[in-house]
């Protein structure tokens, strides 16, 4: 692969130096890109002449008060195939990239953010508040044979800790959850071959759990 880039950005500190502001503009032309993909029977692996993503992304990071720090983040990618490719023309049905087809596992728009609240509770120990959450335009899962059955819709995940612990890191004790609201979505899919049947493999469910740290 052999790829060409160019970035142009602003970065900003504004409302008295509390906050940080960066806007980054992307483009890149990514030439004998190399693309690995499951058609539903096995993987295969092909050059594709031109290949484009670009985009811009919005990035926060604020302190507005004590103890209070607040990130966010807005992206948008276009990310596509600039070139056809015909894996094997002989084929009854051949797999095949087109020219335009947009990049699987990339969707147009990602919203992330969090916050974060420390909060002293005496000179040896201090309590963590942390929320964080990540929302995604939709996008398709497949490249090759795609059916659009197992295309991922719009969604959003949300994680959060609370914990105490020593202001010097050298202990905490923290309670956690991911993916609080259970929201499902795919992390692959592909339709079976030979078969009128989607599999998709399904994401991590609401998880929680404790975690202890120590360091000496």
């Amino acid at each position: 692969e052999f790829t060409d880039a160019v970035e142009a950005g602003l970065k900003s500190t504004i409302l008295g130096g509390s906050t940080n502001f960066n806007v980054t503009l992307f483009h890149q032309q990514i030439h004998d890109y190399q693309s690995n993909n499951f058609n539903g029977f096995n993987f295969i692996t092909r050059n594709v002449p031109e290949a484009i993503s670009q985009g811009v992304e919005v990035e926060l990071l604020a302190r507005p008060m004590d103890n209070l720090t607040i990130q966010g983040g807005v992206t948008y990618t276009d990310a596509y195939y600039d070139s056809t490719v015909v894996f094997n023309p002989l084929d009854p049905v051949p797999n095949t990239i087109s020219s335009g087809q947009e990049f699987s596992q990339s969707p147009d728009f990602a919203v992330s953010g969090s916050m974060t609240y420390e909060m002293p509770l005496g000179d040896n120990l201090r309590a963590l508040f942390y929320l964080d959450g990540r929302w995604v335009s939709d996008y398709r899962i497949q490249t090759l044979n795609r059916n659009p059955i197992t295309d991922n819709e719009a969604f959003a995940v949300i994680n959060g800790r609370v914990g105490i612990g020593n202001p010097n890191g050298r202990w905490g004790l923290e309670l956690w959850g991911r993916n609080l609201t259970d929201e499902f979505y795919h992390v692959g899919g592909f339709i079976a071959t030979l078969q009128n049947t989607a599999v998709v493999y399904p994401n991590e469910p609401s998880t929680y759990g404790v975690t202890l740290r120590a360091r000496y």
